[in-house]
């Protein structure tokens, strides 16, 4: 190991973990953006917050 480098691994992604968005609900759609961005900065808060807002956002038959 060289000076400077990294002592710990990058955050793993566990995609098939987390919550799945409904396609058709603006809430899920948007969520799941910010979880990517929060993915993208290293935000493990941000990505856990919009996992749960994925999970508990509830869909009437039909997809709404």
């Amino acid at each position: 190991m060289k000076d400077g480098e990294p002592t710990t691994a990058p955050p793993l992604r566990v995609l098939a973990l987390e919550s799945v968005p409904h396609p058709s609900c603006a809430v899920c759609v948007a969520a799941a953006r910010r979880r990517e961005c929060g993915h993208e900065a290293g935000s493990a808060v941000t990505v856990r917050e919009c996992n749960a807002i994925i999970r508990q956002h509830p869909h009437r038959a039909g997809g709404t």
